[in-house]
C-alpha cells in the first residue's frame, strides 16, 4: 500500500476536540499508588465504558463524520470496540478489521457490539493492509487507529485531564503500540514547561524506536507478545514518529517478564484487571527503566482491561 498523506493535528485543537469527548466519557480516575513512591499514580483508562482509552479517538473522530458517510477501520481489538460502540451511537456505519491474532475476549465483546466485523489476516499488518484496500475499493475514509489526526487529538484529552489535576509539571508514562495515545499525550503536556511524556513498547514489538532513531518507519519482525494490543508494525509514513520525535522525552521497551511483573503489581497492591498493553507503563516503572522524577507527580496510564480472565490468571502463574 502507498503512504497517505495526512495533516499533522495542532496543539490549538486540542480544547476544541476535549470538549467533544468529554460530552460522551467523564474524566477517568487517579489512583495513588504508594507501594512505588509517595507521587506515583495510576491513571484508569481501563475503567472506561469500552475497558480502554480508545474510546476516547473513536469520539474524537466519529462526531466529525457526517451520519450518512460510512468507515472501514483496522483494530487490535480495544479500537475496534470503541469505534463499534461510538458508530452505534451515532448512526454511522463501521466496517471492523481485526486480525486471526487478535485476542478472542476481545473478538467476543466485537461480536455482541457490530454484525460488520471482519476477522483477516494472520497478524495486525495483513489485516491493517487488508482494511485500507477495503476503504479504498469502497472509496469511503480509513480511520486508523493511530495514525490519525483526529484520533490522536482524542488521545489528547487524557492529557488534558491530568494537566488540570495537577498544578506544577508532571511525568507521563504510557504504552507505545502506533503511537497515537503518546503523541497525544505529548502534545497536551507541551502547554506546561516542564513535564514529560516518557513511551513504553513491548520489546517483541518495538518498531517506534526504531522509527525514531532512523526518521522514518522501518518494517520489523513482530514477536509474540501478552501486549497484543501493542503488536504490529506502523503504517508506512506514520505522523505519531514526528509528532513524537517532537513531544516524547523518551522511548523504551520492557520484556515479557517485566511486563508480567507490571500485570502482578496493579492485581496485588491495587486488584486491578490489566491487560498487557495495559501493563507496560507499570512495568517499566518497577524496572527502573528510567529515573524516576524528583519533585513532580509521576503517572503510569493503565489503557485497557480487555483480557480474558483465565488467560489473565495464566499470565501472572507463569
Amino acid at each position: 500500500m502507498g503512504r497517505r498523506t495526512l495533516d499533522l493535528p495542532k496543539v490549538a485543537d486540542i480544547s476544541d476536540t476535549f470538549l467533544r469527548v468529554e460530552k460522551f466519557v467523564p474524566s477517568s480516575p487517579l489512583l495513588t499508588s504508594p507501594f512505588v513512591g509517595k507521587d506515583c499514580w495510576l491513571k484508569m483508562e481501563s475503567f472506561q465504558r469500552t475497558g480502554s482509552f480508545k474510546i476516547r479517538g473513536a469520539i474524537a473522530a466519529l462526531t466529525k463524520i457526517r451520519q450518512e458517510e460510512s468507515i472501514v477501520t483496522c483494530s487490535a481489538g480495544n479500537h475496534g470496540l470503541a469505534v463499534a460502540v461510538i458508530a452505534k451511537e451515532l448512526g454511522i456505519k463501521a466496517t471492523i478489521v481485526v486480525s486471526e491474532k487478535a485476542s478472542p475476549k476481545k473478538i467476543e465483546l466485537l461480536r455482541k457490539e457490530t454484525e460488520d466485523l471482519i476477522v483477516h489476516g494472520a497478524d495486525y499488518d495483513e489485516a491493517e493492509d487488508f482494511a485500507r484496500e477495503l476503504a479504498e475499493s469502497r472509496n469511503v475514509r480509513y480511520l486508523s487507529p493511530y495514525n490519525d489526526p483526529d484520533v490522536i487529538l482524542g488521545q489528547a484529552s487524557i492529557g488534558v485531564e491530568l494537566l488540570s489535576s495537577f498544578s506544577g509539571p508532571i511525568t507521563v508514562v504510557c504504552p507505545i503500540g502506533g503511537g497515537g495515545l503518546a503523541a497525544g499525550i505529548g502534545m497536551a503536556l507541551s502547554s506546561r514547561p516542564g513535564s514529560r511524556l516518557i513511551g513504553v513498547e513491548a520489546a517483541n514489538s518495538a518498531p517506534m524506536r526504531l522509527a525514531l532513531n532512523r526518521g522514518e518507519t522501518v518494517p520489523i519482525d513482530i514477536f509474540p507478545t501478552i501486549a497484543e494490543g501493542l503488536a504490529g508494525n506502523l503504517e508506512r509514513g506514520s505522523i505519531t514518529v514526528d509528532l513524537l520525535s517532537r513531544y516524547a522525552e523518551s522511548t523504551l521497551s520492557v520484556t515479557e517478564s517485566q511486563i508480567r511483573d507490571g500485570m502482578s503489581y496493579l492485581a496485588l497492591h491495587h486488584g486491578i484487571v490489566a491487560e498487557g498493553a495495559g501493563s507496560v507503563a507499570m512495568a517499566a516503572i518497577l524496572a527502573g527503566e528510567f529515573p524516576l522524577p524528583k519533585g513532580q507527580p509521576l503517572i503510569a496510564i493503565v489503557s485497557g482491561r480487555n483480557i480474558d480472565l483465565d488467560t489473565w490468571k495464566k499470565f501472572l502463574e507463569s
